[in-house]
């Protein structure tokens, strides 16, 4: 019990830090909205396994050493940056020879490859730094250096759970029929303006390591 008070601050904090939408929540409900829950979920899977890694090296100071190198940082974010323009602009190109009702109008569900929606998720977030970011933020800020291993390792499981639950929620939201329709109906302007927010992404993030 003595450091509940401290596991609980620190999974406050980052919970709060994931409810704002970004790429990861733009991918979890553009797989819902045209695969199904499922997919949804298995991508959540991805991003939260990477999460789980990007927690575990803040711990042991990995993440530090990336933080406090712009070279090695810089590198880092072009790489994840170039991934979001690569999906943004395969979702905008496809969007073009996609029928608007297409998907709304299929009897049964679109075949989706679980290893490719788990994959999607992992990459979107192996090379996000903003996680690194934080992490190294929240725990050189909450962790005393002499908090058990233990500890840490149990912070490392229940943020990851955080994450998983928290897109786990994204998917099952968009899951639900009435906006499941309604997005296949429109998802042809669905596609392009997740796409667009995926692109917007990498762009900016380029233009920020570029500063």
């Amino acid at each position: 019990m003595e450091f509940l008070p401290l596991i609980v601050s620190i999974l406050l904090i980052d919970f709060l830090s994931i409810l704002t939408p970004g790429q990861d929540f733009a991918i979890v409900t553009r797989n819902t909205c045209k695969y199904s829950q499922k997919a949804g979920t298995l991508t959540a899977g991805g991003i939260a396994m990477i999460t789980f890694f990007h927690a575990l090296l803040a711990m042991t100071g990995l993440s530090a050493l990336v933080a406090h190198s712009p070279d090695l940082l810089a590198g880092i974010k072009t790489i994840g940056a170039l991934y979001l323009i690569y999906l943004g602009g395969s979702f905008v190109k496809n969007a073009k020879n996609l029928e608007a009702s297409a998907l709304q109008t299929t009897k049964s569900p679109l075949e989706f490859s679980k290893w490719k929606c788990f994959k999607m998720g992992a990459i979107a977030n192996v090379f996000n730094a903003e996680p690194i970011m934080a992490f190294v933020s929240i725990f050189a800020i909450l962790l005393p250096p002499s908090t058990p291993l233990w500890v840490k390792l149990s912070i490392c499981v229940l943020v990851t759970l955080n994450t998983f639950v928290w897109m786990a929620f994204v998917s099952k939201i968009f899951s639900i029929t009435v906006v499941q329709k309604f997005a296949q109906l429109h998802f042809k302007k669905f596609e392009q303006v997740i796409g667009t927010i995926l692109l917007f992404f990498g762009f900016k993030t380029i233009l920020s390591t570029k500063k």
